[in-house]
């Protein structure tokens, strides 16, 4: 059961993003901003990186054909058609210029190292095949939640990514072949003991 809020104290609702085929829009040249665009561009995000000048990191995703770059400084046009914005840069006028822009449009935002310019917060983020595991801190310390995030990989290994797929490939063929919702949900269940034993067993043998 989830716990009661307690007076005063800010919660951020968990949710995952569908990004795909959406433009999201980055501000920023250096390696923050690299590591924001490349995980849009790995969630199949139509990234925009807005900035005079870029780092390796960016110059990289470029010529990968991944995000697409506009040498210029940030101008409150840049946001129209935006899914999202994110502002990683070092100049503090530049990214409260990006939230006000994004929030004058209707755009989320998120402005590095500022809360209080946060529409969402970007956890930190373990990944094994289609398992996300996400550990947000609300803002309050990304570190503890890289920290967190490094704990529970060395319990999650990429075994059970591979059951997730598994289960992912049978999941249509009981929904079409299983018709009363409680023997459904039995087999789903038994499913899943079965697979986590499996990866279990399979990382006993790493």
């Amino acid at each position: 059961m989830a716990r009661e809020r307690r007076e005063g104290e800010h919660l951020y609702y968990p949710v995952t993003l569908d990004v795909a085929r959406k433009k999201c829009l980055v501000v920023g040249g250096g390696a923050v901003a690299a590591r924001k665009a490349q995980a849009l561009a790995l969630c199949g995000a139509q990234v925009v990186v807005v900035a005079p000048a870029i780092g390796k990191g960016i110059e990289a995703l470029v010529r990968a054909g991944k995000v697409k770059h506009r040498a210029k400084k940030f101008s409150a046009a840049d946001v129209r058609g935006a899914f999202l914005a994110a502002a990683a840069t070092d100049d503090r006028e530049t990214n409260r210029a990006v939230f006000a822009a994004a929030r004058r449009n209707g755009v989320l935002v998120n402005v590095v190292d500022r809360p209080e310019f946060c529409d969402f917060h970007v956890p930190a983020v373990l990944r094994r095949g289609p398992i996300a595991i996400a550990v947000s801190t609300g803002g309050a310390s990304p570190y503890l939640a890289a920290a967190l995030r490094d704990a529970i990989g060395k319990r999650i290994g990429p075994e059970y990514g591979r059951a997730a797929k598994e289960l992912g490939r049978l999941r249509p063929f009981v929904k079409q072949a299983v018709i009363g919702p409680g023997e459904r949900k039995r087999i789903f269940s038994r499913s899943v003991s079965q697979m986590i034993a499996r990866a279990e067993r399979r990382k006993g043998r790493r």
